[in-house]
């Protein structure tokens, strides 16, 4: 998923204004480490993409108000694990396939998604718009000729595509992608110091967009059945949130799934306390078995404070940036103005081809999570064969798959698996409080073969550890 375009808005000369984020020093760990992985989430993200130039590393000291050296040993980390990239006299750069301006662009990543430098990217957990996808796009573009009309600028998105989403389209505003959904529905509903509850390890799009609204994060407990929902009870009551953001379909990064009764009883106690909640349905359509597809949240009551989150990016292609937040009118035209400022309406030609895609939707849907249950299974196989020592949790769905250590240093490992060609995520990125600390996540979106020689990289990584590997 994506969001708000900000990687470039308020820059000087390409570098943007707002580096470190907000909150970065939170965490265990040292301060270059805290400030590698607050650039790092921004990177996954895609609020930094490739070729952005970066600060230098005296105006990065300067803006985090640490020392060169440790804004320099937190650069370091980043070119050590494929993030960025520095020449000199060029300056410092987010590496990837883009590049700042006077350096020759890079190769595609092709149809394996790897690096130029040969590394493979197991931390992006976007699927790759293979050949049924490009042909539903095409198809669509053809029809999406039809809306190059009026003015183009419809604020809250087009017409046509929220009456397509919901039988009311004034329930409905049409985003620039789901992070921007996120980020417009906290930024609303959030108050600086306010708390915001999620669950202990999550989507850290969502983790990001809470600190930057100045919120304070409790979380919850979440396990291979979905969040605990007593725990959740009883952190409304005691903490009185703001906002509660829960991934309960294919949950990021665990792929668990909420039952009915779970999601019903959460339904019950957003509309008893007026909590507002929002549902991130992003992995919705994206299941490894063939139970059902989950109901909404909002589905239980269509007058609980609660918020649905929507987007195209992993059942068709992460470049088509629309997404939606579905809720009651009030809180739709209260955002509308956000998205003003952020866009004018945003871009009516994408809005026309996901309304064009929407009938394939259920098709594409279905054969990308065949792939992905094919490739999350081929994964577990070879993880299981090569290093043993590593428990992959049970899935039902998404596209990445969550590896527990025998170590409690995940982040140690994701920059010996960086030094070995292979990019991972440490499971202290996408905790609220930075633990998960013997975590990875690892994403199932690509082809077999290439998951064959990640696993042989990573077990060369682990056997490089002292005291860890065979």
């Amino acid at each position: 998923m994506g969001g708000m375009d900000r990687s470039n808005q308020g820059s000087l000369g390409g570098t943007p204004l707002d580096l470190p984020p907000a909150g970065w020093e939170r965490g265990p760990g040292p301060l270059h480490r805290r400030l590698a992985d607050a650039l790092e989430a921004l990177v996954l993200r895609g609020e930094l993409p490739p070729g952005t130039a970066l600060p230098t590393e005296r105006e990065l000291a300067r803006r985090a108000a640490v020392s060169r050296a440790t804004a320099a040993e937190a650069y370091r980390r980043l070119k050590a694990s494929g993030r960025i990239d520095s020449r000199q006299g060029r300056g410092t750069w987010v590496a990837g396939t883009l590049a700042p301006a006077g350096r020759a662009p890079a190769e595609s990543m092709g149809a394996v998604l790897e690096h130029p430098d040969g590394s493979i990217d197991l931390s992006l957990a976007a699927p790759e718009a293979g050949a049924r996808e490009r042909t539903a796009i095409g198809a669509a573009l053809d029809h999406a000729r039809g809306a190059v009309a009026g003015t183009g600028y419809e604020p809250a998105g087009s017409t046509a595509l929220r009456a397509a989403l919901a039988d009311r389209p004034d329930e409905v505003l049409v985003t620039s992608g789901a992070q921007q959904a996120i980020g417009f529905v906290v930024e609303e509903l959030v108050r600086p110091g306010e708390v915001v509850v999620v669950e202990d390890v999550t989507y850290v799009g969502a983790l990001d967009a809470a600190r930057r609204a100045g919120a304070r994060l409790v979380a919850v407990p979440t396990g291979p059945g979905g969040v605990d929902v007593e725990a959740l009870r009883e952190a409304v009551v005691r903490h009185r949130p703001a906002l509660v953001y829960l991934n309960p379909t294919h949950q990021s990064p665990t792929g668990s799934v909420l039952s009915d009764r779970d999601r019903a009883q959460i339904v019950d106690l957003a509309a008893r306390t007026g909590t507002p909640v929002i549902d991130d349905r992003v992995l919705a359509d994206l299941p490894f078995d063939d139970e059902g597809r989950p109901r909404p949240l909002r589905s239980f009551d269509p007058g609980a404070p609660i918020v649905t989150i929507g987007s195209l990016s992993k059942v068709a292609w992460a470049g088509l940036r629309v997404g939606w937040v579905r809720a009651e009118p009030a809180l739709v035209r209260r955002l509308v103005p956000r998205r003003v400022v952020a866009d004018l309406g945003g871009d009516v030609l994408a809005q026309a081809v996901a309304l064009a895609l929407l009938d394939e939707v259920p098709r594409l849907a279905a054969a990308r999570a065949l792939d992905l249950r094919r490739q999350h299974r081929h994964l577990t196989a070879a993880l299981v064969q090569h290093l043993p020592e590593w428990e992959v949790a049970p899935s039902r769905g998404g596209t990445a798959a969550w590896v527990r250590l025998p170590v409690a240093d995940a982040r140690a490992v994701a920059d010996a698996a960086a030094a070995h060609g292979v990019h991972v995520v440490a499971g202290s990125l996408l905790a609220p409080h930075g633990d998960m600390g013997d975590r990875l996540r690892l994403a199932v979106t690509q082809p077999p073969e290439v998951l064959d020689e990640a696993v042989a990289r990573l077990a060369a990584a682990w056997s490089d550890l002292p005291g860890r590997g065979s």
